[in-house]
């Protein structure tokens, strides 16, 4: 539009959209965020004849009837400090109800993280897997000792953690089974290692299971793995260690043969010590959350009991 307009013209028009609720005050027609019509600010008193610019000088029409009031063709669309309408404007109550969807999501995630941190987050895991076994003969060409291997179905081995992260001072029972499917008698043992770091001196069997086993017999041992276990060979909390198992066969004339594929543990299993409760931020977000829940109660109540006297 041509010079005369203050510079604050796009407010201006924009709060008389909003008085007249985005309607076209001469024939109905809704637009900016309540419609598609162009709506145009119209001066009720020409400002060729002393008209102001002030709100109460403004109504809020439809381009076409704006062009109907003037008997010609009128301007596009306005925007910025130039005058006229958009039907971009931002609708306030929508603005709003965005901004406080965006608040809620953002409040649960920190919550719910904070929940995490604080509540009991463990689980319990298995790992299994076999161990063969070969019969020792003697070597018929004189040069000691020889295998017979597939003699029978391997040693089954399955250990568990019952609590995958626990927090200082807590505990967790580590369990080991063994299986015998075959159908002999084997004997042996099974050492369970942890480890709590990448050095020789980080590695240390923790326990060995003596087991002796009939035929289709099973036996299982729980240990007691104490969080000061794992805090003791780490820089501290939060702590992990991981564990597994190696197990031989010592039943004459059988014996395991091969100890990086059929020892060796095909998993381990990781005991996480979390930091003390006092040093988790999550615990101090939930008691804000609350004692602001818990004030809003009280203010709810006492508003109730002065409502009802």
């Amino acid at each position: 539009m041509g010079d005369g307009y203050p510079s604050d013209w796009d407010s201006r028009r924009r709060r008389g959209y909003r008085r007249d609720n985005y309607r076209c005050q001469r024939c109905g027609r809704s637009g900016g965020p309540r419609g598609n019509a162009e709506l145009h600010a119209h001066h009720k008193t020409p400002k060729s004849r002393g008209g102001s610019h002030e709100l109460h000088n403004l109504t809020t029409v439809c381009k076409s009837c704006h062009e109907d009031i003037h008997g010609h063709p009128i301007g596009g669309r306005q925007s910025g400090g130039t005058g006229g309408s958009s039907t971009q404007d931002i609708d306030p109550v929508a603005f709003g109800i965005a901004l406080l969807l965006v608040g809620l999501a953002v409040f649960g995630f920190v919550t719910y993280s904070a929940a995490q941190q604080v509540l009991p987050a463990g689980q319990t895991e298995t790992k299994e897997h076999v161990v063969d076994y070969a019969r020792v003969v003697e070597d018929p060409d004189g040069y000691g000792r020889d295998y017979e291997y597939n003699v029978g179905p391997p040693l089954e081995v399955a250990y568990t953690l019952e609590n995958t992260v626990i927090s200082p001072g807590d505990r967790t029972t580590l369990r080991v089974t063994v299986r015998n499917p075959s159908d002999r008698r084997l004997s042996g043992a099974v050492d369970v290692t942890q480890v709590t770091g990448w050095t020789t001196d980080s590695r240390r069997v923790i326990e060995q299971v003596q087991f002796s086993l009939a035929p289709g017999e099973t036996h299982t041992e729980e240990l007691t793995v104490a969080s000061g276990d794992v805090a003791a060979y780490a820089a501290g909390y939060p702590a992990s260690a991981d564990y597994w198992v190696e197990a031989y066969v010592s039943t004459d004339p059988y014996a395991v043969t091969d100890v990086d594929s059929a020892v060796y543990d095909r998993g381990s299993l990781t005991l996480t010590v979390r930091k003390p409760i006092h040093k988790r931020p999550g615990l101090y977000w939930l008691a804000f959350v609350g004692a602001v829940l818990a004030g809003a109660a009280g203010l709810a109540a006492k508003r109730r009991w002065a409502e009802s006297e």
